[in-house]
């Protein structure tokens, strides 16, 4: 499904770029235009989409059937919402206001749907749902510009993914509306309004464990039932036999036992990341038609087509092509809709913050209590290889040291040096861990911070481009969250953070590339507000965390799954496919005209790779190697699709 459409100000010639196009309204100086790519499905998170005609002309719509159902559509400025006016859109929506010559754009609360647009003041406002397509108006061309500040916090480690998500693109004049936000474009200026509020506080009334887990319960089968619609398409689910995917499906069967639901299991056949057992034992149990979906390995050539359907770098730091995959199968099935339990953990919430909790508020009484609830569950096979052979009371006392001596290094780097001190000897002292432990501790990382900088640095970055100081950009987090207390700003941060919105946008391109919708059960605005409402003891639970989930799902899922305490690891199949994406792109790195190599040092990068491929390297090293490797092929790969498509003009 692509929406968009065209506003000139002046006298600029536009033109209608998609000829397939058959959904069309057209006025004096502009249009609107949707393509939907899956008719069997219906449009989610759209709102009006639209025109208010000067003259006598009748406002016209683009989801007419949409109009017809709801008095909810704005025809002018005062018909806006915004956070104060107890109004909210919710949805994606576009409507032009031809007497006040003003565009109005809104994008959904979670970010399903991308908006893309570019202004240029006095001259014309373009905007799509398609990066793509936007790119390749005639009327944008001459404006494309890259954003060098983008493509180097993009090839920092750590420095695009964790950051909160910001109306930025990788093109200086190309920007995005900001989910639970609304927009008006006029010839001279944009303004950007908040209409999303959350109200956790509606929840107030629940006290206990049941109470939360019966809310939850109801809120989940409702979003589940409105994410299967009601058209009878085809229907098919990721199930990777982890809480949120399972329940997902679990709850599909459980609302209509008589669906023909299809289940996508991701055989990678890696260790850590194998959980083909718990998939079999759900779909065996909702009785769905299960299928083990092996991914592709050929990385280079999905990156590569996958580029040319996003518009931009591949933003994921594992290959695309365990998604990819599954999509791709789906399609082969003839599925319209693929239900993903993305972002499902931060949604929840696990209650596992609350050891970090009393550790920084020195209440050794509680953490001694909730270590006891969590070391039965608590995984940490890496650092103690034994680990499973311990009996309990081991556990207990392997676990304190582990968690209190990583925490007390988390908390060095934001206290003063006679604070240390005393923070070392007060949890030496009250979680009888001896100092030795520390000092050991300290030891190890300050040696292996010595090695990684003799080997790898946190960016492969030509001098000029490391140096650089990008400036921070609105923080939507922060944003959305308004003036709820800074307690809250942890669940914000989870769900509204760049790499997961921008994995959504890249799901929506996908959804568009192979004929379906992915639809995210988890992002539900009522379920969101009950979760962050849930004290965090009562997500603790018994010390497997998610309790308030956990206990919702009861008799739906098979107890091994419902009860699990951990979740699959893909950073050996992480690590795998980028020596794949390694080895199938060196024509390309071979290139010296490529333009990747104005931003990436060449030397660096393989120096970068050397380690990748030396399979006794640090786990560490591997990790960063990895990231360096894949975000300067992904790079590559993108300069060379924008010069292939006359693209490429400048960097600034």
């Amino acid at each position: 499904m692509i929406i968009e459409g065209v506003v000139s100000f002046s006298d600029l010639p536009y033109t209608i770029t998609e000829e397939k196009t058959k959904n069309i309204i057209t006025w004096n100086n502009g249009w609107f235009s949707s393509l939907e790519l899956t008719p069997s499905t219906r449009l989610q998170h759209v709102f009006a989409l639209g025109v208010n005609f000067l003259g006598d002309r009748e406002p016209q719509y683009l989801n007419r059937a949409y109009a017809r159902q709801h008095s909810r559509v704005f025809h002018s400025a005062s018909d806006v919402p915004d956070s104060q006016s107890g109004r909210e859109l919710s949805d994606f929506g576009a409507w032009f206001d031809e007497i006040q010559q003003t565009l109005y754009l809104s994008r959904d609360i979670f970010g399903v749907i991308p908006t893309y647009y570019i202004h240029i003041p006095g001259s014309f406002v373009a905007f799509s749902t398609s990066l793509v397509s936007l790119l390749k108006m005639p009327i944008c061309r001459p404006y494309l510009q890259l954003d060098s500040d983008r493509i180097v916090s993009y090839s920092r480690f750590r420095g695009d993914q964790s950051s909160s998500y910001s109306s930025g693109t990788f093109f200086k004049n190309i920007k995005t509306v900001l989910p639970g936000h609304v927009i008006s474009i006029t010839s001279e200026k944009v303004t950007t309004k908040r209409f999303a509020s959350f109200d956790p506080s509606k929840w107030s009334h629940l006290h206990s464990i049941e109470d939360y887990a019966k809310a939850f319960k109801d809120l989940f089968f409702k979003s589940v039932e409105q994410n299967i619609g009601q058209d009878g398409a085809k229907l098919g689910a990721h199930l990777s036999g982890g809480m949120d995917s399972s329940s997902i499906s679990a709850v599909v069967k459980a609302i209509d036992p008589e669906l023909s639901l299809h289940t996508l299991y991701l055989d990678t056949k890696t260790k850590y990341s194998d959980e083909i057992q718990f998939a079999g034992e759900v779909a065996e149990k909702i009785r769905s038609i299960h299928h083990e979906v092996p991914p592709s390995n050929e990385d280079f050539e999905m990156i590569s087509r996958y580029t040319s359907v996003y518009g931009h770098p591949e933003c994921m730091v594992i290959s695309p092509s365990s998604q990819g995959s599954l999509m791709e199968f789906a399609s082969h099935l003839g599925c319209k809709i693929l239900l993903i339990g993305h972002d499902g953990d931060s949604v929840v919430g696990s209650g596992l913050e609350k050891l970090t909790k009393a550790y920084f508020e020195r209440n050794w009484a509680e953490l001694k209590a909730l270590i006891i609830k969590r070391a039965p569950y608590a995984s940490i096979n890496r650092a103690i290889p034994q680990w499973g052979s311990l009996n309990i009371d081991e556990k207990i006392r392997q676990y304190t040291k582990h968690l209190i001596v990583s925490k007390f290094f988390e908390q060095t780097r934001r206290l003063k040096p006679f604070e240390i001190v005393k923070l070392l000897n007060e949890s030496s002292r009250e979680m009888d861990v001896s100092l030795w432990h520390f000092f050991s501790a300290g030891l190890q990382r300050l040696w292996k911070k010595l090695i990684r900088t003799k080997t790898l640095e946190a960016t492969i970055l030509k001098p000029e481009f490391a140096a650089v100081k990008v400036i921070k950009r609105e923080n939507l987090a922060d944003l959305l969250r308004g003036d709820l207390p800074v307690n809250y700003k942890v669940w914000f941060d989870d769900v509204f953070n760049g790499q997961t919105i921008i994995a959504s946008e890249q799901f929506f391109a996908l959804g568009n590339h192979y004929g379906l919708e992915n639809r995210f059960p988890f992002y539900d605005k009522d379920l969101f507000e009950l979760c962050i409402s849930v004290p965090m003891e009562i997500k603790f639970g018994r010390g497997i965390g998610r309790e308030h989930f956990r206990e919702a799902m009861k008799g739906l899922l098979p107890e091994t799954v419902r009860s699990r305490p951990n979740k699959a690891n893909f950073s050996i199949y992480g690590r795998e496919a980028a020596l794949r994406l390694y080895h199938q792109s060196k024509e390309l790195m071979n290139d010296g005209s490529n333009i990747v190599w104005n931003f990436i040092d060449q030397q660096k990068y393989i120096e970068s790779a050397k380690i990748l491929v030396d399979p006794s390297a640090s786990e560490s090293n591997h990790t960063l190697s990895q990231f360096h490797v894949t975000r300067a092929i992904s790079l590559a790969i993108w300069f060379h699709w924008l010069k292939k498509n006359d693209l490429l003009l400048t960097a600034s």
